[in-house]
């Protein structure tokens, strides 16, 4: 079986056409023996205007080629969309998707990294998941739970390809998509609801997740302007498609969805396009676009999105133990005053972590964990 030529670039809806394939029995580098996983070679070949910028001119360190024109929309695309929606009663996934940077998932791919390997962010501290689990486990014996060691190390992903396509406000979390395939008894817990259900739909319990905490693989929540599935312990995932033909197909079958609803909400009617958009919200990690322009200029960034392509499954080996409970976070903001003497003023500190508030505190600015990475 042909396979895609390791680290080329598989861009837009050229998957095959920029990939030059590779001879069978050809597997690229081997992975070193570290023991944290094993990769393989696949079997398979907040401005809406500052996204659609930062993905047209984003760029990475392999070639790519422009975009063709998108595929006829999807005649189904309604019931499509609908499988898509993350719901109070349908949390529950065997697969979930997540960005990372180039080099990353090279790191991922070769076995040279773990795909959990981050507590916190180095430019931002500790996501905004870590601070509502530190403020709440005192009182509340879930977040005690979720506070050990553990659970400390996390990814943050969500249930289709597109939704943090484009980042937060503009920014990508970067060119390498990945398919993160969790044990169908693994354990998902929806935060809000303080409901537990099996990875693969079944019903399960609390108590379930206090005895068995090592089957507890993600973790959906909702914080301000974001929702997002956080990926909390790595013996419970199956394994990992890191950019493999598969995968990017994945992503040109959504992005061909969304091209699909966009068609539909351009029918010439108000109330066709309100229906489209309350058909897509649902499915979507941020705040989405709230009026056919900016879907339109959601659908075009999408287009414009670039895809890295690595080629390989991870299979993880990691053993799960809870350790000990945390030190509860310190907010380290504070106001500082500048030290240039013919420009003073007051900055709240460090810059990127900490925000002023509009009743003048320097406080953490609790964003959503996509960007740890």
């Amino acid at each position: 079986m042909r396979r895609l030529a390791q680290d080329c670039a598989l861009t837009s809806l050229v998957l095959v056409g920029a990939c030059a394939p590779v001879a069978p029995g050809e597997t690229g580098p081997a992975a070193p023996a570290n023991g944290r996983s094993r990769a393989r070679a696949s079997a398979s070949a907040s401005s809406w205007a500052s996204a659609s910028a930062s993905a047209s001119s984003s760029s990475s360190s392999s070639s790519s080629a422009s975009a063709p024109a998108l595929p006829d929309p999807v005649a189904d695309w309604p019931e499509v969309l609908a499988r898509q929606a993350v719901t109070p009663g349908s949390v529950a996934r065997r697969s979930l998707w997540t960005w990372t940077t180039i080099e990353q998932g090279r790191a991922i791919a070769s076995g040279a990294e773990a795909v959990l390997t981050r507590e916190m962010s180095a430019r931002y501290g500790p996501s905004a998941f870590d601070w509502m689990v530190s403020d709440a486990a005192p009182s509340d014996r879930l977040a005690a739970l979720l506070f050990h060691q553990g659970f400390a190390k996390k990814r943050f992903a969500w249930a289709n390809t597109y939704a943090a396509a484009l980042g937060g406000g503009g920014d990508r979390y970067g060119s390498v998509l990945m398919r993160v395939d969790l044990r169908p008894d693994a354990l998902v817990l929806d935060w809000p609801r303080r409901a537990v259900t099996t990875a693969a739909g079944a019903r399960a319990k609390l108590d379930d997740l206090f005895r068995h905490p090592d089957r507890l693989a993600a973790v959906f929540w909702e914080g301000t302007g974001f929702r997002e599935y956080v990926l909390v312990n790595e013996s419970q995932i199956e394994r990992v498609a890191v950019a493999d033909a598969e995968v990017i197909r994945a992503f040109m079958d959504d992005r061909a969805l969304v091209a699909a609803a966009l068609h539909a909400a351009r029918s010439g009617r108000t109330a066709a396009a309100e229906r489209v958009l309350a058909q897509l919200a649902p499915s979507l990690a941020f705040k989405g676009p709230a009026t056919l322009a900016e879907l339109e200029v959601f659908e075009a960034a999408l287009v414009a999105v670039n895809v890295d392509g690595l080629d390989r499954v991870v299979t993880p080996e990691t053993r799960f133990a809870l350790g000990s409970k945390r030190s509860t976070l310190k907010q380290d903001c504070k106001f500082q005053k500048s030290l240039d003497l013919s420009f003073s003023r007051t900055t709240c500190e460090p810059n990127g972590r900490c925000e002023q508030t509009s009743d003048k505190r320097c406080v953490v600015r609790k964003r959503s964990g996509f960007g740890v990475e």
